[in-house]
């Protein structure tokens, strides 16, 4: 009678901890799909508002009438949103293994929506010039360094960008635009291009390419960025 109900109890306990350990791979894959859901919804309308915007500057070069307060909010609008791809693969870095294939198309679609976008300000600085002012920063995943040259570049950004207007609300400069890649991300050949052509070692990051000239590899502190932006 004691063998039965231990052996009962242990069957009992066994199929709870199966049922316990089933749920929680669903709950885990349901916030797993919303999450890839939000970032691919909000990677979709980036597209199209870089598309949008690409089409829209083309056409009023075509009839020579570009004009920089109907251009800059788009492109405002095409940072912001950026931004916030960034933020959501950042939140959700440690996604199921399950979803691993979906998080990394995500990942390698933000790097290219970043490069485009990065285009994007050039034409756009060949004719509003001094608006925005691009960084690459080349970061080393799960590396101390570019930890902390991302921090330095989080506050250097906001400090300037919170600063482009003098009290009497004329512009002092334009604004700073940091894009972010993984150095190391092998899975994209664009990415290697670019380091290549700037002669930049996936081996030695973090690198910065300011303004598309201007690179320094390895950390860039505040004092040598605000040397760089020409900041008394």
């Amino acid at each position: 009678m004691k063998e039965r109900y231990v052996k009962h109890m242990l069957v009992t306990s066994l199929i709870a901890a199966i049922v316990i350990f089933s749920s929680g791979v669903m709950i885990g894959w349901m916030f797993d799909n919303l999450r890839t859901n939000e970032v691919l919804n909000i990677i979709k309308n980036n597209e199209l508002n870089s598309e949008s915007y690409s089409i829209e500057q083309t056409f009023l070069e075509n009839i020579d009438n570009v004009d920089c307060t109907i251009m800059t909010p788009r492109i405002e609008t095409i940072s912001k949103e950026l931004g916030e791809v960034g933020q959501e693969l950042q939140r959700y870095g440690s996604i199921s293994d399950f979803r691993k294939s979906d998080f990394d198309y995500l990942k390698r679609k933000y790097f290219l929506m970043e490069i485009k976008f990065y285009n994007l300000i050039y034409k756009y600085k060949e004719t509003c010039e001094g608006e925005y002012t691009p960084i690459l920063y080349f970061y080393k995943v799960d590396d101390d360094t570019s930890k902390t040259q991302g921090y330095i570049l989080d506050e250097f950004v906001r400090r300037y960008n919170d600063d482009t207007e003098n009290e009497n609300g004329e512009t002092k400069h334009g604004k700073i635009v940091v894009l972010s890649i993984d150095g190391q991300y092998d899975k994209d050949p664009l990415i290697k291009t670019i380091m290549s052509t700037y002669e930049i070692n996936p081996e030695k990051l973090p690198a910065l390419i300011i303004d598309y000239d201007t690179i320094r590899h390895g950390l860039v502190d505040r004092e040598e960025l605000e040397n760089i932006f020409n900041i008394a």
